[in-house]
Parts: structure tokens; sequence; C-alpha cells
């Protein structure tokens, strides 16, 4: 395995531990209550949020180590 390969699992092994402490019960229930933003309950609305940005840095990962791989 190459260095810039490992970093790159690195990467990915950290933002997979910061997504399940994010999407963990202690974390969703502070959330949990009945507040409404947009007409949307705040525990949906998180959970969205959530898996957007988790997506969202995966494919930042990716696209990176693609360009650094092409150079």
């Amino acid at each position: 395995m190459k260095i810039g390969e490992s970093r790159r699992s690195e990467k990915l092994v950290a933002l997979a531990m910061a997504a399940a402490v994010a999407l963990n019960y202690p974390i969703l229930h502070l959330f949990g209550g009945s507040s409404l933003v947009l007409g949307m309950p705040l525990l949906y609305l998180y959970l969205f949020l959530v898996w957007a940005v988790v997506i969202a840095c995966i494919s930042w990962v990716m696209r990176r180590h693609k360009l650094e791989h092409d150079r």
C-alpha cells in the first residue's frame, strides 16, 4: 500500500467513525424533540444533513486522492 492510499484510508476510517458517533443514540436523542423546522421534524432534518455531509466528505476525499494520483 502506498503512502497516499494509507492516508486516504485513514481519512475514510475517521469519517466513518465520526458518522457513527453522529448517528448514535445519545446524539440522536438531542434532536428527538417535537420541534419543527420548516415543517419538518428536527430529527429528520438532522439525519438528512448528516447523511449529505458524510457523502460530500467521502466525495471530497476520493476526488482529492484521484487528483493527486493523476499527477
